[in-house]
């Protein structure tokens, strides 16, 4: 982008309508003719820049290729974006149309977008319009923005257009500070990294920590296992030396595979079931494909999950409740750790007894549920398995380099949201589009489970378990985090995927190979930021409009989306549906909470309502409401304790949230009795930037000139 584009976007858009959004009433003088500056400023700039000097923005592209049911893989990945030799291993997974199902190609090119071609003449219509009068240029850009939410349905080109004005990392990021151990930051490399190659483990050689505060290692000395001798008599026995004997036997087929795992996990001989791991191998691979998988594939999963005490060199320490802590790790520590949770190498995370209570505390980390199921038939669990065996292909072919970061972060100081001042942030509503390709560079939430992953190594197989299988390192994050609570949440960053998919649920299909081309960060982590928070789950409907669970999910998803960041460096918010589906939360009320937990933090928020245009109605509906009143967070608070009180009251013939909306926005005086003690809206510090900037180009001849180390 441009550094004229750069100052259009930030000064004659954005920071003019951050504050073309506080109240009317409350504004001064002096925030008048601050407003008068801003909107001079941004007349001049608009007057300044041509139409052809405006760089396309985004685009994405889906491409339908249907490629013959037999096709190998290899094939299918020539025909996708990014050229790149086959290797042996790769060309020669199995080609069934079971295991290959023909799909649409779905590949997000890459974090700067073509835009399409409405969009730019939607762009320069904006552009060549020519207020006469400050004023004129305040209301112009102030209408402009909010053009699309007062057309409920307004084509795509208007979404692209306001999704392009919206934050992305890493274009919005400040510069990562250096790499190094902290208190707070656990780091399980060296951190000195070279572009391309695998970070060094640290330390150096082995070192062990067996207690509560800690992942107990597999290779740990002190896995300790009863095997019977020859006599019939039982010895105590290193595990990870079973282990070691046990998957370097010939495995050539699932049913050895079986008896090689339940050599170390003998005390559940009989309990586990391994009939979705057989059906897997029967109905997906052909002879001679089981063949190669057993002779090629296997051979080098094993060889990299028994490498473990050369690869993680430490005992990896627990993300604990109530304790803010970051951990980073490599993409191949990260591999290894999976492949031993393929082969139930972990201890004591199977057992939910008393004598090891704490682990109740943390989901289930070995693949044992996943290799469950009914002879003969197919389900979810099959089609995630084929996730799992990509990636494993991938991560065994070819060593990845990068990295990931996994933050718990706790929050103890929350807002008082009667109090809040903060005003309400842009918000884009779409019913296309799904969180991880059009919310790209964006912080994309995910629907989770207090356990995180939730039913991801079981039967689950919707929006939380969906996302983990298609980038499966999100799965260890189950080795090491402990249940969240209220104020908790686990932001990851750097996550890549691996599997194209279609389908929800039921549904569910694995759609083949998927080559990420996200950046990375000088960290090495890819620009992908991802948060796990948990919704209540009700059994009635009616618990969730109580104001202790309004207030609980208020903080839940601040917590989600605070940064420790000014909201020019804050990426936006992509998320939808949290928490309804089987939870049952209500869609609107959902929203809501999310819009003012997003404008608490700081951030603009996009949401998708996943193929319901009827809800992307109504959302549209409270969204333009809100902000025609010129709400502030605390207003917005304000008005959903009110509606509380209805519904507690007991009256069955309450109205529906959006119902009550509209009639208590249709009446002026409740909209005032909502927010008479309303405080002056509050000048943020991101306000008083724009303002500054502004003044400087309506005092700066030389217009054109802009700095490079400007926001945004």
């Amino acid at each position: 982008m441009s550094k004229t584009q750069k100052r259009l976007k930030q000064i004659s858009i954005k920071e003019s309508f951050s504050l073309s959004k506080k109240s009317k009433i409350a504004t001064s003088i002096m925030e008048k003719n601050l407003r008068d500056l801003m909107a001079a400023a941004a007349e001049k700039r608009l007057a300044a820049t041509k139409p052809e000097n405006v760089t396309n923005t985004s685009c994405t592209q889906n491409s339908n290729k249907n490629l013959g049911c037999n096709r190998s893989l290899a094939a299918f990945e020539s025909g996708s974006k990014s050229p790149k030799t086959v290797d042996s291993d790769e060309s020669c997974l199995p080609s069934s149309a079971d295991l290959f199902p023909s799909s649409s190609e779905f590949v997000l090119n890459s974090p700067e977008i073509e835009q399409c071609s409405s969009n730019e003449t939607m762009y320069t219509n904006i552009i060549e319009s020519s207020p006469c009068t400050s004023r004129n240029s305040e209301l112009f850009l102030e209408n402009n923005i909010h053009e699309v939410d007062s057309q409920p349905h307004s084509n795509s080109a208007d979404e692209e257009l306001q999704m392009s004005f919206l934050n992305r990392i890493p274009e919005c990021s400040i510069p990562l500070p250096k790499m190094e151990p902290l208190e707070n930051h656990s780091i399980m490399f060296s951190p000195y990294i070279r572009p391309g190659d695998a970070p060094r483990p640290y330390p150096p050689t082995y070192r062990d920590n067996w207690d509560s505060d800690h992942v107990r290692m597999p290779c740990s000395p002190q896995n300790l296992y009863p095997v019977e001798n020859l006599n019939g008599e039982k010895q105590i026995k290193s595990r990870w030396d079973l282990i070691c004997q046990s998957l370097r036997r010939n495995i050539l087929s699932s049913h050895d595979l079986e008896a090689a795992i339940l050599q170390y996990n003998s005390q559940y001989r009989g309990k586990w079931n391994f009939n979705g791991l057989h059906t897997f191998f029967n109905t997906c691979f052909t002879e001679h494909e089981k063949c190669h998988f057993f002779e090629e594939i296997l051979p080098k999963m094993i060889n990299m999950a028994l490498n473990l005490p050369n690869i993680c060199t430490q005992s990896i320490p627990m993300l604990k409740k109530d304790k803010d802590h970051y951990l980073t790790m490599s993409q191949k520590q990260i591999g290894c750790l999976m492949l031993n949770a393929f082969f139930c190498t972990f201890p004591r995370r199977t057992i939910q007894s008393r004598k090891f209570r704490r682990v109740v505390e943390y989901p289930d980390i070995n693949f044992n549920g996943l290799f469950y199921g009914v002879k003969n038939k197919t389900s979810t669990r099959t089609e995630k398995l084929k996730c799992l065996l990509n990636y494993f292909r991938r991560i065994t072919s070819k060593e990845p380099s990068g990295t990931v970061t996994f933050h718990r972060q706790f929050l103890q100081e929350l807002p008082k949201w009667g109090e809040s001042r903060k005003g309400i942030r842009t918000a884009v509503i779409k019913h296309d589009g799904v969180i991880e390709t059009e919310g790209y560079g964006m912080l994309q939430v995910d629907f989770a489970n207090k356990y995180v992953g939730g039913g991801v190594l079981g039967g689950g197989c919707v929006q939380e378990e969906i996302r983990f299988v298609i980038c499966p390192e999100l799965i260890i994050s189950r080795l090491f985090t402990e249940r969240l609570g209220p104020t908790e949440v686990l932001i990851v960053t750097g996550v890549e995927q691996y599997n194209k998919y279609s389908g929800y649920s039921d549904t569910f299909k694995w759609e083949g190979n998927f080559e990420d081309q996200t950046p990375r960060d000088v960290w090495g982590r890819r620009s992908t930021e991802l948060v796990a928070m948990d919704a209540i789950s009700f059994r009635n409907t009616a618990d969730q409009f109580k104001l202790p669970s309004v207030e609980r999910e208020l903080n839940k998803a601040y917590c989600g989306f605070y940064e420790e960041a000014l909201p020019p460096n804050s990426s936006a918010v992509a998320t939808g549906n949290w928490g309804c589906g089987a939870f049952k939360g209500d869609p609107n009320l959902k929203f809501i909470i999310q819009l003012m937990a997003a404008s608490q933090a700081g951030r603009d928020l996009v949401y998708f309502t996943f193929n319901s245009v009827h809800l992307k109605k109504e959302l549209r509906d409270i969204y333009n409401l809100i902000i025609e009143k010129n709400l502030a967070v605390g207003d917005v608070w304000r008005i959903l304790v009110n509606y509380s009180n209805i519904v507690q009251n007991g009256n069955e013939a309450h109205p529906k949230l959006h119902g009550f909306l509209n009639l208590i926005f249709s009446n002026s005086e409740q909209v005032e009795d909502a927010s008479q003690n309303r405080l002056a809206p509050e000048i943020t510090d991101s306000d008083k930037n724009a303002i500054q900037k502004l003044i400087e180009a309506v005092y700066d001849s030389s217009s054109t000139d802009i700095e490079d180390n400007d926001p945004g």
